[in-house]
């Protein structure tokens, strides 16, 4: 083991010199990734790929004696960029890291330290290429959120574009969207749809039959991550209803998106204020007093992240669904054994389905 294993060797200042190169470099591929929209299971080698590509150009322009080399050692150095950023994507989850700024910023040190410390570290770098090959490989096929988290990562943040609709981070923004014509050879129909989509806009219908089977829809499809999960359903409850519908019309029409209204209210004051009782008794002795709370914004048309959305409300309350599924935050309101009730309301603001999931 001695033989082709050594100590391994960092130079600080190389990685202070290198991680702004590669924090530009992980924006310039997000950017043209999200413009491409490219499904995620090929977003770990392009960006492996052009991380180690960039960076020989670079060495190749500053380094006059050193040649552009194109070799076999360009797959060994992709591999180990995949697992280097697999492990920053692991990091990231865990202090849970939602700035754009920060998720270069960290990826980009761990990128450096790691690329240093293969390096410096091991000789036999082609029984290291196949180790770090059946690696990377194990843990795409194993872990069901990575695909995801990379795309969230380093593709949707640099469109500002969030789907994570935190019940305590407040930072979230609705999903960004490019409008799509299909039936082009139809030219009454495309400005009749136009001209409907701008009456919708300038008076929208907030409430709606409509926008009432997306929130059955929305229960439906919560409840069935719950059940896939070994939870129980959670029981319709009207007054909650209400009271998330207040708070979901109030964004749609003043035009904010926050889990505190503009008067400063949070979830828990705005039921107290509608006269929901927020106590309840829990197992052991335990009680809380409080309620929690799931908002998001989605439009219909194509998606980044989503794909195409029809204005259908069983595709679209799935879409929000499917958003908070994908959000740790969300994730855990809607898999909480804690609550048994679930109020849901939708605005429409002639463009986004506005809705808040409220949890008892």
């Amino acid at each position: 083991m001695s033989s082709w294993i050594k100590s391994p060797e960092i130079d600080i200042v190389g990685t202070i010199k290198w991680v702004p190169f590669h924090m530009l470099v992980f924006f310039v591929i997000g950017f043209i990734l999200s413009k491409f929209q490219t499904t995620s299971i090929w977003i770990w080698p392009i960006l492996g790929f052009s991380m180690i590509l960039s960076s020989r150009v670079l060495r190749a322009f500053t380094q006059h004696k050193r040649k552009f080399r194109f070799d076999k050692w360009l797959l060994f150095w992709t591999v180990s960029h995949m697992l280097a950023i697999a492990i920053s994507v692991q990091i990231l989850n865990h202090f849970d890291v939602s700035k754009y700024i920060y998720i270069l910023l960290v990826s980009s040190i761990v990128l450096s330290l790691f690329s240093q410390t293969i390096q410096t570290m091991f000789r036999k770098k082609d029984l290291l290429m196949l180790v770090m090959l059946i690696l990377t490989i194990f843990l795409l096929l194993t872990s069901s959120t990575l695909n995801n988290d990379v795309d969230q990562y380093f593709v949707q943040s640099v469109s500002f574009v969030s789907s994570n609709y935190s019940n305590v981070d407040l930072s979230d923004e609705p999903i960004e969207i490019e409008e799509e014509i299909i039936e082009v050879e139809n030219t009454p129909s495309i400005i009749e749809s136009t001209q409907a989509a701008i009456e919708d806009f300038l008076e929208p219908e907030w409430e709606s039959d409509f926008t009432q089977e997306i929130e059955l829809a929305i229960l439906k499809y919560s409840n069935e991550e719950r059940q896939a999960n070994g939870l129980s359903v959670l029981e319709w409850d009207q007054e909650l209803r209400d009271i998330a519908f207040d708070h979901s019309l109030d964004m749609a029409q003043n035009d904010f998106f926050d889990h505190m209204n503009l008067n400063g209210q949070d979830p828990t004051d705005r039921a107290i204020a509608g006269g929901y009782s927020v106590h309840k008794e829990l197992s052991g002795g335990w009680y809380s007093e409080g309620i929690a709370e799931n908002i998001g914004s989605m439009p219909t048309g194509s998606v980044v992240g989503y794909g195409y959305i029809s204005r259908d409300a069983d595709e679209i309350g799935k879409a929000h669904v499917d958003s908070w599924m994908d959000s740790s935050g969300h994730r855990a309101n809607i898999l909480s054994g804690d609550y048994d009730k679930l109020g849901v309301g939708v605005a429409y603001d002639g463009l986004y389905y506005v809705a808040t999931q409220n949890f008892w």
